[in-house]
């Protein structure tokens, strides 16, 4: 079942929205710095793709970086401590 975004993406479905947006941002920062004036809509194409990706990625700091590694730590030891204590337990093993 396709997602909201994905339904109004106008993307294939096999290329992200991300992606595709990323590659058209590509192109035209590369004929922008590659010495190739850009025509006004262009620019605000680029305007809108950049503000799009930034959307779709937004920057993550450093302080936010450690808190996901911190929470994936937590959640490793959290599986470790169930899995020692199904063995303690006598317990089966959970699928997957």
């Amino acid at each position: 079942m396709r997602t909201q975004a994905q339904k109004k993406s106008p993307h294939p479905p096999e290329i992200p929205e991300t992606d595709a947006v990323a590659s058209e941002r590509a192109e035209l920062l590369t004929r922008k710095h590659g010495g190739q004036r850009l025509s006004r809509t262009e620019q605000e194409r680029l305007a809108f793709l950049t503000s799009r990706l930034e959307h779709l990625l937004p920057p993550v700091s450093m302080e936010e970086l450690e808190i996901l590694l911190q929470m994936a730590e937590e959640a490793e030891r959290i599986r470790e401590q169930a899995r020692d204590r199904r063995q303690r337990l006598g317990l089966s093993q959970p699928p997957g």
